[in-house]
């Protein structure tokens, strides 16, 4: 797909500038109302590296037992 593809499908993706660092590379964000933020990496002719993040949720990861947590 191309950005104005993308653009089409999803009006309400915010699509910054060119990033500096990476030439022909844009980022694109959609905020949802309950929390939840997609980013998608956009180049001229595809998009790719898509997640979905909230900033209230837990950690998901399992912690690793060590002798200090049996302390605590």
């Amino acid at each position: 797909m191309t950005i104005e593809q993308v653009r089409a499908a999803v009006p309400s993706l915010e699509i910054g500038d060119d990033n500096p660092l990476m030439r022909g590379v844009r980022m694109g964000v959609r905020r949802f109302p309950e929390g939840y933020t997609l980013r998608v990496r956009l180049r001229a002719t595809s998009w790719d590296a898509p997640s979905i993040s909230r900033m209230k949720a837990t950690k998901s990861f399992p912690r690793h037992r060590t002798i200090w947590s049996d302390i605590r």
